[in-house]
């Protein structure tokens, strides 16, 4: 059987809807259900314990929490809290993405993704696992002692007990570096959502070749991936979709355009009515072939059939990423891609 996950970000779902979605997905076969934070939805916690509560085998994790948003140890307390409500099953998946940024009052210029990565994986690999908490060179000191996570006060009637000393993380990349960077020390990679074909390819090569480099067996890591989903039973695209794709139409490079053998006369219409701030018009002349790009677009089986490639392509778990489909549809279309 193939392994496939379900994702989320929210709107235009409730987190009732996704949590009904999610519990169809277990008994449909699904191995993962995945939630994102973003600017513009829930935040990951509560729909990811909810999911907990509702489930009983299927994988968890996010897709992915920034640390720029939560330091380490928090990240560490939180994940390990959800680790327990869960039974053992949840993945840390962050990514230092900017979005969040003008909501946390900072600017580009402020941060050090790379670094800030690097040091939230080890701070809260060393906390899971016990250790003294150091944050910036200096020890925490809890009613003038030096403090470990699980026991940071000490009660005489038990610490907080850790199910798991070692949650997996997976990292987020849009570039090149934090690619090689999951590699080097990630337990596994996250390609963000509406990267074609072509790109999945290159970057899960990379993810590889940094394991290796790093003296690493890349037979033990994973690299997964939101795949734009949205199939329908006529095929037909919904025009919120299109929507939807037309941002993304409307920033590609020239050299990106070439690439992906889109058409760029038609491209450059799209970019120009973005301009002028003519959504919708933008969006109408998206084409059913130029969202499958981007994403697994049309009947149940093209959808089925696009997914395929991005297993070929190096995911070891595509994650359909639901956008204007009907979710029960969507899950039985994962089901049988994972019969397949």
């Amino acid at each position: 059987m193939a392994r496939v996950g379900i994702a989320f970000n929210g709107p235009p779902y409730s987190v009732r809807d996704m949590v009904s979605a999610v519990k169809r997905c277990e008994a449909a076969g699904f191995e993962s259900a995945w939630q994102a934070e973003d600017v513009y939805g829930p935040d990951a916690i509560v729909p990811l314990a909810c999911y907990a509560l509702a489930t009983e085998r299927i994988r968890l994790g996010t897709c992915v929490i920034n640390p720029n948003t939560r330091a380490a140890t928090l990240l560490a307390n939180t994940f390990a809290t959800l680790d327990q409500l869960s039974g053992g099953r949840m993945v840390l998946g962050l990514g230092a993405g900017l979005t969040w940024l003008p909501m946390i009052g900072k600017s580009p210029d402020e941060v050090r993704s790379l670094t800030l990565m690097r040091e939230t994986v080890t701070l809260v690999r060393r906390s899971l696992q016990g250790e003294e908490v150091v944050v910036n060179g200096r020890p925490a000191i809890v009613f003038d002692r030096r403090v470990s996570l699980p026991k940071a006060f000490g009660w005489p009637f038990g610490d907080f007990k850790y199910p798991r000393t070692r949650i997996p993380i997976f990292i987020g990349a849009r570039g090149p570096k934090m690619v090689r960077l999951a590699g080097e020390l990630g337990d596994g990679l996250i390609c963000e959502h509406s990267i074609p074909v072509p790109g999945i390819k290159a970057w899960t090569k990379a993810f590889r070749d940094a394991a290796v480099a790093a003296g690493r067996d890349p037979g033990t890591l994973e690299s997964v991936g939101l795949v734009l989903f949205s199939p329908s039973e006529s095929g037909r695209p919904a025009e919120a979709l299109r929507t939807f794709l037309a941002r993304k139409v409307a920033t590609l490079p020239v050299e990106q355009v070439e690439q992906l053998g889109l058409d760029p006369l038609e491209v450059s219409r799209v970019q120009g009515l973005w301009k002028e701030e003519k959504r919708e018009d933008a969006g109408r002349l998206i084409t059913k072939e130029m969202l499958s790009v981007f994403g697994a677009v049309g009947t149940p089986d093209e959808c089925i059939a696009k997914l395929r490639t991005y297993h070929k392509a190096g995911l070891t778990v595509p994650l359909l990423f639901p956008e204007a489909c009907d979710l029960r549809l969507a899950s039985d279309v994962g089901a049988a891609y994972a019969a397949s």
